[in-house]
């Protein structure tokens, strides 16, 4: 059931993606101007012409004009760009098949009565065929091929860097630490302005706070997929969610990078499609830290690249929400195990549900302060369930997910799963429909 409705979404994006594409083949605002033609578009003849940008008397040889001007041809171009999100899903599906043939890493699914082994780290398919993307679209956009091999280095990066998280374990601190030289690539290439708009503020130069601003969010978007995970799908789910609302976000507020960030948006909800097919309840593979590394920093060039980096932000609410909600435990003011995902429980029926995991103390640890300030302030939102006896406390372990359960009380995998990317898409949407008042109310005004 979800597979067919996240299918119809595609074919819906696929479709606007089309239409608008035809009008807009390559960014272009002007397809009769002969310097943007020449420009922006690749000669089929083999051969790309190179000219100077504010020269007027150069002219665009005939194979080019005849690729602008011709419908047909401009409708052949736009399909052969927008075929190469659907070729993306294609090769993360195949390879991630192939991967899990071949794979000798595997782990157990411990939400299933018969603790069944899985292969692990397939979503390496998934970073491969999105990196494949960003290649061919460097063909298709040559004016943008720099930035994009950029973006490339650091999803490269990443993807690397979750790939020996999965194979050495690193330790929380290692997953803050590393982050930061993934993203040297950005630091070191950006030749951008440092000014920034704030809403209902004004522009402001940040200077060299954008950097840390950078560093910041670096850190952040490789690890919020991460630290959010645990149960069938979810890693893919917010995944999907996420890159799905990029491409109508950027269909709905175009601009002049709005193509091909959308696009690439679009090619990562394609990536991940392929992988969530068999990710999915019930899971055939486990997505690895590697997928969680290589989404986050994939979301993050996208919106540095289309220049939406606060509407992704705020897409990203949940996650943040997450982020600071497991800080205590991620800083170590309460215990923190290694997997933080829900526990499991069995009915009389041999139903699987989940529950609530949790991290036991002693209760000397609430003699400090700062524990129990924080553990008093997470029961009083209704965030953790808390348990005492024999001199030791039992709290649930510090995640959006744990504190769905709390609220919900045991439930099965796939429902927990399907209320959390509701709750993810629930928050993109309001962030699209405040992006449409503030639009309308700036132009009415």
């Amino acid at each position: 059931m979800v597979g067919r409705h996240v299918i119809q979404a595609v074919f819906c994006l696929l479709i606007i993606f089309i239409v608008q594409g035809t009008s807009y083949p390559v960014e272009c605002d002007n397809l009769l101007d002969s310097r943007v033609i020449q420009r922006e578009f690749i000669v089929y003849s083999g051969e790309s012409s190179h000219i100077d940008k504010n020269s007027s008397k150069s002219e665009p040889d005939q194979d080019t004009v005849i690729i602008a001007r011709n419908p047909l041809n401009r409708i052949i171009y736009s399909v052969l760009v927008y075929c190469i999100p659907v070729l993306c899903g294609v090769l993360s599906y195949k390879l991630s098949k192939y991967f899990m043939q071949l794979s000798k890493s595997f782990g157990v699914d411990f939400h299933k009565k018969e603790k069944v082994k899985l292969p692990e780290s397939i979503g390496l398919a998934s970073a491969i065929s999105f990196v494949f993307g960003i290649f061919l679209f460097s063909l298709f956009f040559p004016n943008h091929k720099e930035s994009l091999l950029i973006f490339s280095n650091t999803v490269i990066l990443n993807t690397l860097l979750g790939y020996v998280d999965d194979t050495v374990e690193l330790s929380w601190s290692c997953k803050f630490l590393f982050p930061a030289l993934s993203i040297l690539p950005l630091f070191i290439t950006y030749t951008g302005s440092t000014y920034m708009c704030i809403p209902l503020y004004g522009i402001v130069n940040l200077g060299w706070l954008l950097y840390v601003f950078l560093f910041a969010l670096g850190v952040y978007f490789t690890n919020a997929i991460n630290i959010l995970s645990g149960i069938n799908g979810v890693e893919c789910g917010q995944v999907l969610v996420l890159s799905g609302m990029i491409s109508l976000d950027r269909c709905l507020f175009s601009d002049e990078k709005s193509l091909l960030s959308g696009l690439m948006g679009f090619s990562l909800f394609m990536s991940s499609f392929g992988l969530f097919l068999w990710n999915k309840y019930p899971a055939r593979c486990f997505v690895g830290d590697v997928f969680c590394y290589f989404s986050g920093s994939s979301l993050l060039c996208i919106g540095l690249f289309g220049g939406f980096i606060k509407t992704l932000f705020l897409f990203l609410f949940p996650q943040l929400f997450n982020f600071v909600f497991s800080m205590p435990q991620l800083m170590k003011i309460i215990p923190c195990p290694r997997h933080r995902m829900p526990s499991v429980i069995y009915t009389e029926s041999s139903d699987a549900l989940i529950v609530p995991s949790v991290v036991s103390l002693e209760s000397k640890f609430l003699k400090s302060r700062i524990v129990y300030g924080v553990i008093k302030l997470y029961r009083i939102l209704g965030l953790i369930s808390y348990t005492e006896g024999n001199g030791r406390v039992e709290v649930s372990n510090f995640t959006i997910l744990n504190a769905i359960l709390v609220r919900t009380g045991p439930i099965h995998e796939e429902t927990l799963f399907k209320i959390y990317c509701t709750m993810q898409f629930i928050v993109c949407a309001l962030v699209i429909l405040a992006k449409c008042y503030f639009y309308s109310y700036s132009w009415g005004s």
